[in-house]
Protein backbone atom coordinates (compact mmCIF):
# COMPACT_ATOMS: atom_id res chain seq x y z
CA UNK A 1 0.00 0.00 0.00
CA UNK A 2 0.91 3.50 -0.47
CA UNK A 3 -1.09 4.62 2.48
CA UNK A 4 -3.14 3.47 4.99
CA UNK A 5 -6.78 4.65 6.11
CA UNK A 6 -7.19 3.15 9.77
CA UNK A 7 -10.37 3.24 12.06
CA UNK A 8 -9.68 5.01 15.35
CA UNK A 9 -10.05 1.74 17.44
CA UNK A 10 -6.46 0.64 16.30
CA UNK A 11 -3.71 -0.27 18.60
CA UNK A 12 -1.00 2.14 18.88
CA UNK A 13 1.24 -0.10 18.24
CA UNK A 14 -0.24 -1.50 15.03
CA UNK A 15 -1.09 2.02 14.32
CA UNK A 16 2.87 2.67 14.24
CA UNK A 17 3.55 -0.20 12.75
CA UNK A 18 1.72 0.71 9.91
CA UNK A 19 3.28 4.20 9.88
CA UNK A 20 6.70 2.57 9.23
CA UNK A 21 5.73 1.34 5.79
CA UNK A 22 3.86 4.34 4.27
CA UNK A 23 1.50 7.14 5.21
CA UNK A 24 -1.48 6.59 7.54
CA UNK A 25 -4.44 8.60 8.10
CA UNK A 26 -6.79 7.90 11.49
CA UNK A 27 -10.30 8.14 11.36
CA UNK A 28 -11.62 9.51 14.77
CA UNK A 29 -8.74 9.26 16.95
CA UNK A 30 -5.50 11.60 17.01
CA UNK A 31 -2.98 9.51 17.93
CA UNK A 32 -0.97 12.12 19.76
CA UNK A 33 1.97 9.89 20.24
CA UNK A 34 2.49 9.14 16.87
CA UNK A 35 3.29 11.51 13.41
CA UNK A 36 0.24 10.42 11.79
CA UNK A 37 -2.24 12.72 10.37
CA UNK A 38 -6.15 12.51 11.73
CA UNK A 39 -9.35 13.37 10.19
CA UNK A 40 -12.82 13.58 12.03
CA UNK A 41 -15.44 12.58 9.81
CA UNK A 42 -18.58 11.03 10.47
CA UNK A 43 -19.81 10.55 7.68
CA UNK A 44 -19.50 8.96 3.52
CA UNK A 45 -18.82 12.54 2.13
CA UNK A 46 -15.79 13.60 4.58
CA UNK A 47 -14.12 9.85 3.83
CA UNK A 48 -15.06 10.44 -0.12
CA UNK A 49 -12.86 13.15 0.25
CA UNK A 50 -10.37 11.95 1.92
CA UNK A 51 -9.59 8.99 -0.15
CA UNK A 52 -10.07 11.76 -3.57
CA UNK A 53 -7.41 14.09 -1.70
CA UNK A 54 -4.75 10.89 -1.24
CA UNK A 55 -5.50 9.88 -4.83
CA UNK A 56 -5.05 13.94 -6.17
CA UNK A 57 -1.10 13.13 -4.17
CA UNK A 58 -0.82 10.28 -6.40
CA UNK A 59 -1.69 7.68 -3.89
CA UNK A 60 -2.85 4.84 -5.82
CA UNK A 61 -2.85 1.74 -3.44
CA UNK A 62 -5.15 2.76 -0.05
CA UNK A 63 -5.83 0.35 2.50
CA UNK A 64 -8.75 0.60 4.59
CA UNK A 65 -8.07 -1.04 8.13
CA UNK A 66 -11.21 -1.63 10.39
CA UNK A 67 -11.66 -4.05 12.62
CA UNK A 68 -15.58 -4.52 11.29
CA UNK A 69 -18.68 -2.50 11.04
CA UNK A 70 -20.22 -1.95 14.52
CA UNK A 71 -21.85 1.55 13.75
CA UNK A 72 -24.02 3.13 11.15
CA UNK A 73 -21.10 5.92 11.17
CA UNK A 74 -18.75 3.19 10.24
CA UNK A 75 -20.96 1.80 7.79
CA UNK A 76 -21.21 5.13 6.31
CA UNK A 77 -17.08 5.60 6.76
CA UNK A 78 -16.45 2.35 4.64
CA UNK A 79 -19.03 3.48 1.83
CA UNK A 80 -17.39 7.07 1.43
CA UNK A 81 -14.28 4.93 1.58
CA UNK A 82 -15.63 2.70 -1.43
CA UNK A 83 -16.85 5.67 -3.50
CA UNK A 84 -13.89 7.15 -3.00
CA UNK A 85 -11.88 4.17 -4.75
CA UNK A 86 -14.32 3.82 -7.62
CA UNK A 87 -14.32 7.70 -8.79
Amino acid sequence: CSAFIVHGDQDPRDVEFLAARAPVVSMGRIFRELPIDAAVADNAEGVHALVRHLNSLGHQKIAWVGSGIDSTFGEARQSGFIQGCLH
